[in-house]
């Protein structure tokens, strides 16, 4: 019986990669051009408040699919120190993460993230059309930490743990340093 259910299984494996998949969901990398092109908004700024919300989210993927859920969630206040791209004039902007705290209840995501005031952060945003609010593009691959050392900047993905390499000829490891070379000359550049 194990048997056939499992020569089932592998006769059904194949049908289950023609299923469309949002690959941030699954911690696959995403290229720096690829947060860019999607963002409409990128800022670096220090992170001055969070504040966790139970909501009723209708999300809406960059694919296209829709899914309503209710969550908790926290909002993320920046001070703006530098708009990379977009047209953004405010000192201030709020975006929304997936997980969180609130009304007794407490959520985590895998490929979410976790900031906190004080934290100096680099992220992609785009507005969600249907809730009309900021939300991090690829969740946890658009934002980062920045550290300046006198003349030095590092950048640090907030879950790049749980990241997995598309298949090909780099590894994590050397996706990751060339990604922060990717960023470092973005902010450098602006």
């Amino acid at each position: 019986m194990t048997f056939r259910g499992g020569v089932i299984a592998l006769l059904l494996w194949p049908l289950t990669l023609a299923l469309p998949v949002d690959v941030s969901a699954l911690g696959i990398s995403v290229e720096t051009k690829d947060l860019l092109e999607r963002a409409e908004v990128v800022v670096t700024g220090k992170i001055i408040s969070r504040n966790g919300k139970y909501l009723d989210w209708v999300h809406d993927n960059h694919d296209g699919r829709l899914f309503t859920l209710k969550e908790v969630m926290t909002q993320y206040e920046i001070e703006i120190s530098k708009v990379i791209k977009g047209d953004f004039e405010d000192n201030q902007i709020s975006f929304l993460g997936f997980g969180g705290a609130a009304e007794g209840r407490q959520t985590n995501w895998s490929f979410g993230f976790d900031c906190e005031p004080g934290d100096i952060v680099l992220v992609f945003l785009r507005k969600s059309k249907l809730n009309n609010v900021w939300m991090v593009v690829e969740q946890a691959q658009g934002i980062f930490n920045l550290e300046q050392s006198g003349d030095s900047l590092k950048l640090k993905n907030l879950n790049q743990d749980t990241l997995i390499m598309k298949s090909g000829d780099e590894d994590l490891e050397a996706f990751k340093r060339r990604q922060q070379e990717e960023l470092i000359q973005l902010i450098e550049d602006s």
